[in-house]
């Protein structure tokens, strides 16, 4: 059940109210409601990290969802998660065990648990397409899709289940999803799982392939070598090459996004005996508008509303490690920049007056880092006695920023209570 483990709530009545209004707003939540549409994982299709549309990121209430089975309840699984959670709602979760059993997830109930095929477990971020239907890379090579109820829609094969080989974050387009992995194949399945068209290259593609309001699909293959140059793709809605782009001994590592015309990749230049964190913005046609150096190695990228980008890097040397946060203006000038002492894995998330992002102290310890627009330290969340969490979060339509749990089943969400929204104190 929902447990309070911070509250900036002062009063009794806040507590009973919010208690309440849990119940009566979970009741409430009707299909038309709650749903956000398709969802990918980093926010959109165009990967940019911003939940802008949902408000500000806040932290008058830390709550941890323990999902263990109540008196008289049954569970297939209490598994912890094997990927980040697919936030369909602020109350609404899916959860991927690392046993293979799926649990969607309402508020503090398990609506449904199911186990996958063959022993497998999710292998890369999930998404959901407008009906809610979800779809996976699963570990045993194949592409599945599941109805809302739980019940298996449909299945694809995308590899032998044998080889070697990692899977791409999922991207859902209208009507269709997208499944790259790192034997260089790209395959495109409609919703019914038809497959509409397949590419395959030498190399590996992008983690985290992107897409744009016109349905075209943008990402990288890499030689995962420094020194190499890789190259970034733009693909038509029916995978026809539209360009490639190569970058000159350059190890891209993050990116693409897709923010307004521009397409946004960094990775580490190979110059010489140094090697060089750099950024490459390029237009619609391929063309690179500018490039700048990023003070260490990029570990996400991210862009607000108004095309401002931000960029979380860090470079891990003996003893020390070195992470920067830093601003960027569309025109490419560095707008503000702050460095920590700590390791920041993953692309900062985007809310309307601020940016938040996971760090990780020498001795473990996890927190949520909040930062205003401007730069300015607003606050840090320790998470150090909450349960362990997979490091890769995301947001609800209540700028509520969601963990999901790795040793049990569960969540950690970190926002602003129901009674804050109604009742501001």
């Amino acid at each position: 059940m929902y447990s309070k483990r911070q509250s900036y709530a002062p009063t009794f009545l806040t507590g009973f109210l919010f208690c309440l209004l849990l119940s009566l707003m979970s009741t409430a939540c009707s299909d038309v409601e709650f749903r956000r549409g398709r969802v990918n994982m980093f926010a959109n299709v165009e990967r940019t990290n911003s939940y802008e549309q949902y408000g500000t990121f806040n932290s008058t209430l830390i709550m941890e969802v323990d999902l263990k089975a109540r008196k008289g309840e049954e569970r297939l699984s209490l598994a912890g998660a094997i990927a980040p959670p697919l936030v369909l709602h602020s109350d609404l979760i899916v959860l991927a065990g690392s046993d293979g059993v799926l649990s969607k997830v309402s508020a503090d109930k398990v609506d449904w648990q199911v186990k996958l095929p063959n022993e497998s477990v999710v292998a890369s971020a999930m998404v959901a397409d407008a009906h809610q239907n979800l779809y996976m890379q699963c570990s045993d090579g194949m592409l599945r899709s599941y109805d809302t109820t739980g019940a298996l829609r449909w299945e694809h094969r995308l590899s032998d289940g044998e080889e070697i080989v990692s899977f791409s974050d999922l991207l859902v387009f209208p009507g269709r999803i997208v499944a790259c992995d790192s034997r260089g194949r790209i395959h495109c399945v409609d919703t019914a799982g038809t497959v509409k068209w397949k590419r395959i290259s030498g190399e590996a593609v992008a983690q985290v392939p992107a897409g744009d309001s016109s349905g075209n699909l943008y990402a990288y293959n890499t030689h995962n070598k420094y020194g190499e140059s890789d190259s970034l793709n733009k693909y038509d809605e029916n995978g026809g090459l539209l360009w490639s782009r190569p970058f000159a001994a350059t190890r891209l590592f993050k990116g693409p996004i897709i923010v307004d015309d521009k397409t946004i990749v960094a990775g580490v230049k190979q110059n010489g005996e140094n090697r060089v964190p750099v950024m490459h913005v390029l237009n619609r046609m391929g063309r690179v508008v500018w490039s700048r150096e990023l003070a260490a190695t990029p570990r996400g990228l991210s862009a607000s509303g108004d095309g401002t980008l931000f960029v979380t890097s860090y470079d891990a040397a003996p003893g020390d490690t070195r992470s920067v946060v830093s601003a960027i203006t569309p025109q490419g000038d560095e707008e503000w920049s702050r460095e920590f002492n700590f390791k920041i894995p993953g692309a900062a998330l985007v809310s309307r007056n601020a940016i938040a992002f996971t760090g990780i102290r020498k001795n473990s310890s996890t927190g949520l880092y909040l930062l205003r627009r401007d730069g300015s330290f607003r606050e840090v969340i320790s998470m150090s006695a909450l349960p362990i969490v997979n490091l890769h979060a995301a947001a609800g339509n209540n700028a509520d920023v969601i963990y999901a749990m790795s040793e049990k089943l569960g969540y950690v969400a970190v926002g602003e209570s129901s009674v804050h929204r109604i009742i501001p104190f």
